[in-house]
């Protein structure tokens, strides 16, 4: 096990402010980077003002400049313990490790190059105790080719530069993740912006297209009611040599209740489309019951306030129905009431009715 492991991501955040010695060297490197791949910013001013920017963050401008020109974070010669077969042979290498996250080591006598990335990774920090040799640690990270988890065992030349290589892995693994965060961010701006302005280009012809696509779904609809209506009269044909009884009575005005109910709901959430079905098969159940009740006996027929009822229900839902379908063409009538509380069909009747159809 090891005896220091990587800071976590609440420790990172919180990590202390920088002393004035460190400031000043964090500095003196960026523009060591800029000397070295951009010599024209630093001669131009342009670097002393993204240090004034940048006071009090200095490390993460130093490294956004080197992940910008793919520079080095770190590089020495090391100790790299043999893999499997070989782990008590150390070989001295010159290992790099650079700002994209990349961490490689040059060939030498019975050990060939290699790299892994460490985007992702972590480093620890391991006691001469347990490692054999001072200055010891272990990258751990992924292959170049296919992703695959791969350890390096290393060693510094101190505990000193040990904890500083492992201290670079760290900051790496915690500005690529400030990184993707960055961008996903600027994706997502970028995408809020393309909508708002796809938006605010549109045209008085998308307006009458989406006016046109309006209507035609009005009129797909309309077909799909009258082919609804067209299999209800079948329905009815099929139905009519049945005979007809107060149990049908009953079924018609339960079943005219639920779908005048349904409407309601679908006015009162603005569903224009779906209110329109529910009120035209509301419609439909009321004249079942007056067929119902056409077909009854004489003497088993229900109270006239029965028939007016039936009357009021229909003429009302056939209304509502008419009002929903045009809301559903014409959204800017939405704000519009579509009927008067008063001329609504009195629900509380229309459940007595029910209850007391077997007294009829």
């Amino acid at each position: 096990m090891s005896q220091w492991t990587v800071a976590s991501e609440e420790e990172e955040v919180s990590a202390p402010a920088l002393t004035e010695r460190e400031v000043r060297q964090a500095q003196d490197a960026v523009r060591a980077c800029y000397l070295s791949a951009n010599p024209e910013k630093l001669a131009s001013g342009e670097v002393e003002a993204l240090l004034t920017k940048y006071a009090g963050q200095e490390l993460l401008l130093l490294q956004r400049v080197r992940h910008r020109y793919g520079l080095s974070v770190k590089s020495a010669r090391v100790y790299k313990r043999g893999d499997a077969g070989r782990v008590g042979q150390w070989t001295a290498v010159d290992v790099d490790l650079r700002a994209d996250g990349c961490l490689r080591w040059a060939a030498v006598e019975g050990l060939d190059k290699g790299s892994i990335d460490v985007r992702d990774g972590k480093a620890d920090a391991w006691s001469q105790r347990l490692a054999g040799r001072q200055g010891a640690f272990c990258v751990f990270g992924s292959a170049i080719d296919d992703q695959a988890e791969v350890k390096v065992t290393l060693a510094a030349a101190n505990d000193h530069e040990r904890d500083a290589w492992v201290a670079e892995v760290a900051a790496l693994r915690s500005f690529f993740k400030r990184l993707h965060s960055e961008r996903a961010c600027q994706a997502e701006e970028a995408k809020s912006l393309e909508v708002a302005l796809s938006m605010s280009h549109s045209t008085l012809q998308e307006d009458e297209d989406r006016l046109l696509e309006i209507e035609r779904r009005s009129q797909a609809e309309e077909a799909r009611a009258l082919q609804q209506s067209s299999e209800d009269a079948k329905t009815e044909d099929a139905e009519r040599s049945r005979p007809l009884t107060l149990a049908g009575l009953e079924a018609a005005l339960d079943d005219a209740l639920r779908h005048t109910a349904d409407g309601r709901a679908f006015e009162e959430s603005s569903n224009w489309k779906c209110a329109y079905a529910s009120y035209k098969q509301a419609v439909g159940s009321f004249v079942q019951a007056k067929k119902a009740v056409a077909g009854m006996p004489g003497d088993q027929r229900p109270e006239g306030a029965v028939l007016d009822l039936i009357a009021s229900g229909t003429a009302q839902c056939k209304a509502s129905a008419g009002s929903c379908r045009a809301r559903g063409r014409a959204p800017a009538l939405a704000a519009a009431p579509l009927l008067d509380a008063s001329r609504r069909l009195p629900l509380e009747e229309l459940e007595k009715v029910v209850l007391d159809a077997d007294d009829v």
